[in-house]
């Protein structure tokens, strides 16, 4: 990191990203927190007609897919125009309607180092203490982990391999789908405690 370049700006402001930014420089962008599409459309927009441009990699996310009872998803299932996402899912059809390559990752919930969301430590914070994990419903829930290292590593696959990734989406996530009960048995069990004896 310490030869990489920060820049700090408003990412919603067309004049301050062409201030600080020269599209021609550039030849991926990858987007890693863009929520909703006045996040992405400025920065997007720099790079629409730019032939040394390659990638816009955004990182979307599988909250954008509808309720299913077959987990976990995959990239054809519907999408819900409901989904607290819809942000994320609205970005993505903004980069296809820009007509600039890109691709787009939707991760379900993402464990690892320096997580920003404590996705993972609520379990084991709860279960080193001693304390019930508390779980909402019957705690039967599928849901989907992945690991970050496996989240860069296809981030990182994308380059050089535009003829393939360009307009795909992916979905990023361990290949069995887990209940929530299940991730509080998991900590246990990373955690050196038998599963048995936490209490959910």
């Amino acid at each position: 990191m310490a030869s990489a370049k920060f820049l700090e700006g408003d990412r919603t402001s067309p004049s301050q990203l062409r201030a600080l930014i020269d599209p021609s420089k550039y030849e991926y962008v990858y987007d890693m927190n863009a929520r909703k599409v006045e996040d992405v459309a400025p920065l997007a927009e720099m790079f629409v007609g730019k032939e040394q441009f390659k990638q816009y990699v955004f990182m979307s996310s599988a909250g954008v897919y509808m309720a299913s009872e077959e987990m976990p998803h995959v990239e054809t299932d519907p999408t819900d125009p409901q989904s607290r996402h819809v942000g994320k899912l609205e970005s993505e059809q903004t980069l296809r309607s820009l007509g600039i390559p890109f691709c787009s990752f939707r991760p379900t919930y993402i464990c690892g180092p320096q997580n920003y969301n404590p996705v993972e430590r609520y379990f084991f914070e709860r279960i080193a203490a001693g304390r019930p994990v508390c779980i909402p419903g019957h705690g039967q829930h599928l849901t989907g982990l992945g690991h970050v290292y496996d989240l860069s590593v296809a981030f990182c696959n994308v380059i050089g391999r535009e003829q393939f990734t360009t307009g795909q989406v992916y979905n990023i996530q361990n290949t069995q789908a887990i209940t929530f009960d299940g991730v509080a048995k998991a900590a246990a069990k990373a955690a050196g405690v038998d599963p048995s004896n936490v209490k959910i």
